[in-house]
């Protein structure tokens, strides 16, 4: 565990060293080379694991709505008595303005 732990500091060491005003004290060229080589595959790692999840949540999902017997019914809702006078209303002044327009 804290060589794991150690090996997430090592980029914040890395920087610490290559602000360090004396050349002396900055890092090889091949360590940095090995620590930017280790934090893309982590990354392209992460990545994977995140399309690969991301690929388990959908086929789930299409899994489940395709078992889904279909039957041709459209989803209704039910109106309740004012909302059904309002649409009666609006669509009414639509075909009114409608054949206004056509005259």
């Amino acid at each position: 565990m804290t060589q794991a732990f150690g090996l997430f500091l090592v980029p914040f060491h890395l920087g610490q060293q290559l602000s360090a005003p004396e050349p002396a004290l900055h890092p090889s060229r091949k360590k940095i080379i090995q620590v930017l080589q280790l934090g893309v595959l982590v990354n392209l790692a992460a990545m994977l694991l995140t399309l690969v999840s991301i690929e388990t949540i959908v086929g789930g999902l299409l899994l489940k709505t395709l078992s889904k017997p279909f039957d041709g019914k459209v989803l209704q809702t039910s109106l309740s008595n004012v909302e059904e006078a309002n649409l009666k209303a609006a669509l009414a002044k639509v075909q009114t303005e409608q054949e206004v327009h056509a005259a």
